[in-house]
């Protein structure tokens, strides 16, 4: 079994003096030592091969009518990215674990030993269109418009040698069809007061068929046939000259989100524990488990969702709703310099997750409880569904232009208080019995707790984000520019 590494450069075999992973070092479960070799940049996780292509028209039948349309179409090819580690923060671990830990010493935040090739292939085309009607000298209706269809599929492997579960996930194929309408009325003339409205609308359809592997536990398989969003909206915002340098801006919006799941259900394919395939021959559905058995199986083995059982069905529907605000004042110290503070609420909604569940085991055995029916007895049903995030953030800034216009420059200082914000990553849905094993993998006849570990969206309770933001944009000469930014 061969293990990439991408901190050292490419070319052989990494010499067996060399030093060891963590992966290396707690290999049981391989047939043979494993080696590491070097990762090739061109193919790796991190590598770039995308293009696309962009068609713009715009047409003006009238002095007062305008008509702009763009079509898009984007590619990528690429082995797409892979979480790493941060090592300053992992070195300030009182368990004292770090980059070196997995990778050996001279890691950085680029390491990783994979097993699992990244791949990923997605294909974009999208249509925006914006129709403008000033009819009259004070008012004009814009309409805007988008349509998009995504194809999508990719392999990563999660675990990146960090844990000995041997972890990979794949998007099998996946099309996301989404469009949108948004209808303005705004003001367009030159008094004091100038004002924006209107109502806007977006709905999403999602067909996707997936799987996550751990080769030494379990394979789900997850299909969403009909998964759909829809989002609605009413805004307005206003903006008043108090004086000729100070500005008070005032805005409002409401929303409602649903999000609903018809037709999808989770699949597993687990390891038998009562098939003994040395003296049957049969592997049951799962037989990851013994290396000579898996490095037989073809490439695309887990993404036949034949060889699963269905074990939940999804279908759900949930909605939410938000009413945010903006607060602003601008004070225009000179006619290149404006500075600004402002208090703005924000609102992302809830997200539908996959049903989860824990069948009942014998803690003096692992073996799974069965009712009079001979079906698995449920031990509790997990919805990792999450709720919806809110923030409300306060800004103090200045923008500013010198050298004739040539150089624009950005300063903002910035809060963000976060109500149950939403973060993604592997986690534990529930923790299993099983029968412990050695470093060699021979049963110690002590039953130990395992985890079973999924993709999970949570909420957090509380956070906060403070930083400052630095920008600037320069023109040092016809038809050039170099810009940049801090945080």
């Amino acid at each position: 079994m061969g293990i990439i590494q991408n901190y050292r450069a490419t070319g052989l075999i990494i010499a067996d003096n060399e030093a060891r992973t963590f992966i290396q070092d707690d290999n049981w479960w391989a047939s043979e030592d494993v080696s590491l070799v070097k990762a090739d940049s061109d193919d790796f996780y991190g590598n770039v091969d995308q293009r696309g292509m962009r068609v713009g028209a715009l047409w003006q039948p009238t002095e007062s009518i305008s008509w702009h349309a763009v079509y898009e179409h984007y590619e990528d090819s690429s082995a797409g990215g892979i979480n790493t580690i941060d090592c300053e923060k992992a070195a300030e671990r009182a368990d004292g674990v770090d980059c070196e830990t997995y990778y050996g010493p001279g890691a950085d935040e680029y390491a990783v030993a994979v097993n699992v090739p990244g791949n990923l292939d997605i294909t974009m085309d999208s249509f925006r269109s914006n129709v403008r009607w000033d009819f009259s000298d004070s008012l004009a209706f814009i309409y805007n418009m988008g349509y998009a269809v995504q194809d999508r599929s990719n392999l990563i492997d999660i675990d990146a040698g960090r844990n000995r579960w041997d972890m990979s996930m794949s998007i099998t194929d996946s099309e996301n069809i989404s469009y949108s309408h948004e209808f303005q009325l705004q003001s367009t003339g030159d008094g004091p007061l100038q004002w924006i409205s209107g109502l806007f609308y977006f709905e999403e359809t999602t067909d996707l068929n997936g799987y996550f592997l751990a080769s030494q536990a379990n394979a789900t398989f997850w299909r969403q046939p009909d998964r759909t969003i829809e989002a609605g909206a009413v805004f307005a915002q206003a903006t008043y000259a108090l004086t000729d340098t100070v500005h008070l801006t005032i805005g409002g919006r409401y929303t409602e989100d649903q999000k609903s799941d018809e037709g999808g259900n989770n699949l597993s394919c687990e390891r038998d524990w009562s098939v003994e395939p040395e003296e049957t021959g049969e592997y049951g559905c799962f037989p990851a488990y013994l290396p000579g058995r898996l490095n037989a199986l073809s490439n695309n083995h887990f993404a036949d969702s034949s060889i699963y059982t269905i074990t939940t069905y999804n279908d759900v529907s949930k909605s939410w709703s938000s009413s945010d605000f903006r607060v602003g004042l601008d004070y225009d110290l000179t006619d290149e310099v404006m500075l600004y503070a402002y208090v703005a609420s924000g609102f992302k909604s809830g997200g539908l997750g996959d049903v989860v569940i824990q069948y009942e085991q014998d803690p003096e055995t692992a073996d799974y409880l069965y009712d009079d029916d001979g079906n698995k007895i449920v031990q509790q049903v997990i919805d990792t569904s999450y709720d919806e995030e809110k923030v409300v953030t306060w800004e103090l800034g200045a923008k500013g232009t010198v050298l004739d216009g040539r150089l624009n420059l950005t300063g903002t200082f910035f809060f963000s208080k976060y109500k149950d914000m939403q973060l993604a990553a592997p986690d534990t849905a529930y923790s299993f019995y099983a029968e412990e094993r050695d470093d060699e993998g021979n049963l110690t006849g002590e039953i130990t707790s395992e985890p079973h570990i999924i993709f999970l969206t949570k909420n957090a309770a509380n956070s906060q984000i403070m930083g400052l933001e630095l920008e600037f944009d320069w023109a040092p000469y016809p038809n050039g520019r170099i810009n940049g930014f801090a945080t």
